[in-house]
């Protein structure tokens, strides 16, 4: 698609409603955004239907998953490396072997949903440390009062496309709220941040930025530094960066590594197994066997089997509404949502996890 034209001051209706006019907005990954995909391989009637799905109860189902195989590892993650999804089934088979840990996933619908999280996490790849090149726009939008406007703009990433990106943003931002169609709302609400939170008013004032790098340790100093464990400090040997996101499920914070590394020794670990340290040693979690244990781990500590039982006993329980609830678990908010969505359908789609 290409950009709207420069010479329009403002959006119309129809602009908005005519793809060819708009430059696609595709923040950066880990961000408050709307995403404009369909589940891979289907048309729009097709996502219609998805989305129809997403509206129906949650499976009740007394079918019990006892194991893990490669065949639905391959089929779930077929952008993971056979090294990275072995690693994975071990971990979870662990997991599925101890009576404590196995609720979290002993059902197609719990599988489901952890491999539905880990995909859109890591891209479908498993492991993988956080990429904090965002923009100050979405520094200002995930981290609020962590960040001031100056230094969402000093630490936030900038260049051309970021500019273009950010007018067609100010633009929605300016329209009337009913003129805008409701997928581009979350766009709109960019839009604001950028106009209220940053104080950028005018094209001209976008324009004037310095093109400059995200920096990526301040980045992760401010929104990481002084909570959940974390001391506060900025700096590559400052916990904020430390303990950053790193695996299928992004472990972040001190805690966590170090909750991690004792659900991992305690639970997952086969006998004989050397203890791990994740508080002590991070940069484990970037090896496929520590990066999937760690993740079991988090979402056994995260409570997210109970937190689904939970959820599923409500009368009104929707399967949207339960990616919902697990997502926010997984990172405190409803980050890439439609993203996670499209991934729980096209895994029901291509495994038995969703004939339940």
């Amino acid at each position: 698609m290409s950009p709207h034209p420069e010479s329009h001051t403002y959006l119309t209706a129809a602009d908005l409603a005519d793809p060819s006019k708009l430059m696609p907005i595709n923040p950066d990954r880990n961000c408050i955004g709307v995403a404009h995909g369909q589940v891979k391989g289907t048309g729009g009637g097709k996502a219609r239907e998805g989305n129809a799905r997403l509206t129906e109860p949650v499976c009740a189902t007394s079918t019990a998953v006892t194991a893990v195989d490669d065949d639905l590892l391959v089929k779930s993650l077929p952008n993971a490396s056979p090294e990275a999804r072995d690693a994975l089934k071990t971990a979870l088979n662990r997991a599925l072997e101890d009576p404590r840990s196995a609720r979290h996933f002993n059902t197609p619908t719990k599988l489901r949903m952890f491999l539905a999280q880990v995909s859109e996490e890591t891209g479908g790849t498993l492991v993988r440390e956080e990429n904090l090149n965002y923009t100050p726009y979405v520094i200002k939008n995930n981290w609020g009062m962590r960040f001031t406007a100056e230094q969402a703009l000093r630490f936030g990433r900038i260049d051309p496309k970021v500019k273009r990106d950010m007018k067609l943003l100010l633009s929605l931002a300016n329209q009337p709220v009913s003129s805008v169609p409701k997928d581009r709302l979350g766009d709109r609400k960019l839009g604001l941040v950028i106009r209220d939170r940053l104080g950028l008013k005018t094209k001209a004032e976008i324009d004037a930025l310095p093109n400059h790098a995200a920096d990526q340790v301040s980045i992760a100093g401010h929104a990481y530094g002084d909570r959940y464990g974390n001391r506060p400090g900025v700096g590559v040997d400052a916990d904020g960066w430390r303990y950053r996101g790193r695996g299928p499920i992004q472990v972040t914070f001190r805690s966590n590594y170090k909750a991690a590394s004792e659900t991992t020794n305690e639970r997952l670990l086969p006998p004989g197994h050397e203890r791990v340290d994740y508080e002590a040693q991070p940069e484990l979690l970037m090896e496929p066997e520590h990066a999937a244990y760690a993740s079991v781990a988090y979402w056994i500590n995260a409570d997210i089997g109970g937190t689904m039982d939970r959820y599923s006993s409500g009368p009104r329980a929707t399967q949207e509404g339960l990616i919902e609830t697990v997502t926010k678990k997984v990172n405190g908010g409803q980050i890439n949502s439609k993203k996670r969505k499209q991934e729980w359908l096209r895994i029901g789609a291509v495994t038995d996890l969703g004939n339940c």
